[in-house]
């Protein structure tokens, strides 16, 4: 559970590591874009990335 007590929040933090362990699994440099979208670690127009609203 994130620290701030709230179970359904996921933290920058989370999301740093989350784009680190992708980034080092993936093929290349597409592989790893579309992987990051594909998990909605990629931010939306709003600057938030879908795992975060």
């Amino acid at each position: 559970m994130p620290r701030n007590g709230d179970p359904s929040r996921i933290s920058d933090e989370q999301v740093h590591r989350a784009r680190v362990a992708v980034a080092r699994g993936a093929l290349g440099a597409e592989d790893c874009r579309m992987l990051l979208d594909m998990l909605g670690l990629v931010p939306g127009e709003d600057g938030v990335p879908p795992v975060q609203r």
